[in-house]
């Protein structure tokens, strides 16, 4: 399931696989994104270091793609927008 996750992802499923000892590296490049995957070490699955580090991935990523959509929001409004200067509006928020 962790790797049908990855490969959506647009991860090398299929060559992530293959690494077979530290230090091993791939690189994946596209017209609009790329990444490099290294494996660091291999050790056994200590469920709860991956519990802690899955929740703080995942808030990280959703922050990270929070930011990207008001960036793009903030873009499109500077693009499309329409100022309008009213002087009785100024006038009136003087006084």
């Amino acid at each position: 399931q962790q790797w049908s996750k990855l490969e959506s992802a647009g991860l090398p499923v299929n060559r992530m696989k293959n690494m077979i000892h530290a230090g091993y590296a791939i690189d994946h490049v596209e017209a609009d994104k790329g990444f490099v995957v290294m494996l660091q070490n291999i050790s056994q699955l200590d469920e709860q270091a991956y519990e802690e580090q899955k929740q703080s991935i995942r808030s990280n990523i959703f922050s990270t793609e929070q930011n990207r959509f008001t960036n793009a929001f903030i873009a499109s409004l500077h693009k499309n927008a329409t100022i309008e200067y009213s002087e009785e509006l100024q006038q009136q928020m003087a006084q």
